[in-house]
């Protein structure tokens, strides 16, 4: 296995550490459902908002959703990262996960969940021209405004071996660069303005919640992955494990038609369902209504378009981020979101 993957797929390094993220661990929503009563769908996500999938979490947006609560009950778990998700699943204890193109690669290159794992709606895209792409943000002052300048700096990223740090590799690249060119810090994602500012890294690679503070700061746009990549492909995905898919299918394709219906009602309710996120995860409500679903968002679009997926997973072998490729049509559908 690559030495950037080695960390166990994804370490959601500190972003649930600051910036009102902490203490979302645990369970909303309903019971057991044992008994031969209602079955149970077990679903885990990282990052509050981000994922879009997490605002299944928020009372009164589930409420509106025509299946939890009758076809199935809801058991809704918030994890500090990617890893300990994938670990539930292989235990039998989580139905449907949050991964990214990293942690969704590694767990089917290593066989990592009983009965393997499907893709069945995308949570957010990547690189999309009209939308938020990943983005490295430097300081007004720094100099730093183009890929080439970043040789020899300092720069952040919340794990190695992440999605996010392959942005960064695939925009060295481009500019004829390698990650030997740079020295990479890990460190949580709300901490990267105040360390520009203070000039304890040259550059940060922020996602969309957090570029609303760097824009705010005037930072310098240096490059985001819509400049390095040819086209935009799934980013996050709602991944399922067969074995819930093939024991528990009714249940299953009500979540599914549910997470479906999550994303029409936000985009026809956005600001109702902006600030009734922001006050269940804490978060400042104006910065939520700046970005969730505007331009500022990533694209949003459910459909597990399978070449785009294939096109990331081939170019992650390429970077050197996994070992090998697959075939993603074995471990991904579009039976649930067309």
């Amino acid at each position: 296995m690559s030495r950037y993957n080695r960390r166990d797929y994804l370490k959601a390094a500190g972003i649930a550490g600051a910036a009102g993220l902490t203490g979302f661990a645990g369970c909303t929503g309903g019971g057991g459902g044992g008994g031969g009563g209602t079955p149970t769908i077990n679903f885990n996500y990282v990052v509050p908002i981000e994922n879009a999938a997490s605002l299944l979490a928020v009372p009164e947006i589930r409420s509106e959703l025509p299946n939890a609560g009758s076809a199935y009950e809801l058991n809704v778990t918030r994890n500090s990262g990617t890893p300990t998700s994938l670990n539930q699943m292989a235990a039998g204890s989580a139905d449907v996960v949050m991964t990214s193109t990293v942690s969704f690669a590694s767990a089917v290159n290593q066989n990592a969940i009983p009965e393997g794992i499907s893709v069945v709606g995308v949570d957010f895209w990547d690189a999309s021209p009209e939308n938020y792409d990943v983005s490295v943000f430097s300081a007004p002052d720094s100099g730093i405004t183009e890929v080439a300048d970043l040789e020899g700096k300092t720069v952040a990223v919340n794990a190695l071996g992440t999605g996010v740090h392959s942005v960064y590799v695939k925009g060295l690249r481009s500019a004829g660069l390698t990650r030997d060119d740079v020295e990479f810090v890990e460190m949580g994602f709300p901490t990267y303005t105040a360390a520009l500012n203070e000039g304890k890294i040259d550059a940060g690679i922020y996602p969309a919640l957090f570029a609303v503070g760097a824009r705010a700061e005037g930072f310098n746009h240096v490059f985001g992955s819509a400049d390095v990549w040819s086209q935009q492909y799934p980013f996050t995905y709602a991944t399922a494990a067969k074995r819930a898919l093939n024991n528990k299918p009714d249940a299953m394709a009500a979540w599914a038609e549910d997470y479906g219906a999550l994303f029409e009602y936000v985009r026809n309710n956005r600001s109702e369902a902006a600030t009734a996120a922001a006050n269940h995860f804490e978060l400042p409500t104006e910065t939520v209504e700046s970005y969730f679903f505007t331009e500022n968002d990533y694209h949003r679009d459910l459909t597990v378009d399978q070449d785009a997926l294939q096109f990331i997973i081939d170019d992650l072998v390429e970077l050197d981020f996994i070992d090998d490729s697959f075939d993603v049509t074995e471990h991904s559908t579009n039976e649930y979101q067309g």
